[in-house]
């Protein structure tokens, strides 16, 4: 199993939106690194649900429930999605600059780490 970090921000799709869905579509992956990273998913990884720009926190915790699948409107093409499904709920605020360092460097530099829109 495999831990991924899977960034999205609220006001484009929150942690909340997938409990209240139950399960989602993790879409919208236009950066190469970040697409390779989301065909490497395989069901039962899991992943961090990072806002990385507003909050700058990990809020929840979610299990990759589907084999990488080409994305809606690109049978063909380059771009990929998964399923996920939420496993539970918490807050990681990164406040220390060390912290935020640490974070940016394995968000830029990682090959588990994934875009969301």
């Amino acid at each position: 199993m495999a831990l991924w970090l899977l960034k999205s921000e609220p006001f484009v799709y929150s942690f909340n939106d997938l409990l209240r869905e139950g399960e989602g579509i993790w879409d919208g992956v236009r950066n190469y690194q970040a697409r390779n990273n989301l065909a490497a998913m395989k069901p039962g990884d899991e992943g961090l649900f990072y806002h990385s720009n507003q909050g700058k926190e990990v809020v929840g915790l979610m299990r990759i429930v589907s084999d990488p699948f080409p994305e809606n409107g690109f049978p063909d093409g380059p771009w990929v999605a998964v399923r996920v499904q939420p496993i539970r709920t918490f807050g990681i605020r990164f406040r220390s600059l060390e912290c935020e360092h640490i974070l940016t460097c394995m968000t830029s530099r990682s090959s588990n780490t994934v875009d969301y829109r």
